[in-house]
């Protein structure tokens, strides 16, 4: 075991809010990948690029 590891349930993860970086033309495929793949029930906030996401983070805009 790592030191300071912990593990979580999808379910926990689904209290964060989460930035996707994706095209107009993945958005749908993505949305379904990260709810029925990956577990994750979050509200997603979809972004275009890099800098659109790390300007939401930085302004705190619709995130906390």
């Amino acid at each position: 075991m790592v030191r300071g590891s912990k593990k979580i349930t999808s379910h926990e993860l689904a209290e964060f809010p989460y930035i996707l970086i994706v095209g107009n033309s993945e958005k749908d495929s993505e949305l379904e990948y990260c709810r029925t793949v990956l577990g994750i029930e979050s509200n997603f906030k979809l972004v275009e690029t890099y800098d659109e996401a790390l300007m939401q983070v930085i302004s705190g805009a619709d995130i906390f």
